[in-house]
């Protein structure tokens, strides 16, 4: 069995049983005392947000979901494009941030996500930072190319 039909049968098993992401990844993973809170204080804010699982799931493992399970979620409606996370963050940010360019293209390209968001820092009363600010900060080139390069043609 090849890895693309390994990771289709993997796609139907989630699908089929609706497992929950966090639980598959969580399981056997020995978190730190600072990650355990950490967690523990975004768990806080997600349920005080309202946020499905879908959601909750897709920020916190999204350098590691393969993009059709992010497809998926978002094309099943289980996931808002107008989510955002704990730090303010939309899945664009996030997608930028931990160097997914697979996932800024879908955004981006498919779903026509502006790149022009920018987070809400609440203790400047501001809104700073792109997607493409936060592909510079973690030093993903790729990404700053790939945005400028869209932004450009806007």
């Amino acid at each position: 069995m090849n890895m693309r039909n390994l990771r289709a049968f993997f796609i139907m098993v989630i699908n089929l049983f609706n497992f929950s992401l966090f639980g598959m990844q969580a399981e056997g993973v020995e978190f730190s005392d600072e990650n355990s809170y950490r967690i523990e204080q975004e768990d806080y804010f997600y349920q005080n947000q309202g946020l499905s699982d879908d959601a909750i799931n897709l920020f916190r493992y999204m350098s590691t979901l393969p993009l059709e399970i992010i497809q998926l979620r978002i094309r099943e409606g289980r996931v808002s494009l107008f989510v955002k996370d704990s730090e303010d963050f939309s899945l664009l940010h996030r997608a930028a941030a931990v160097g997914r360019l697979d996932v800024v293209i879908f955004l981006v390209n498919t779903l026509r996500v502006s790149t022009n968001l920018r987070d809400y820092v609440l203790a400047e009363d501001v809104y700073t930072h792109t997607a493409c600010d936060y592909a510079d900060i973690f030093r993903h080139q790729t990404i700053v190319d790939y945005l400028t390069a869209v932004s450009a043609e806007l």
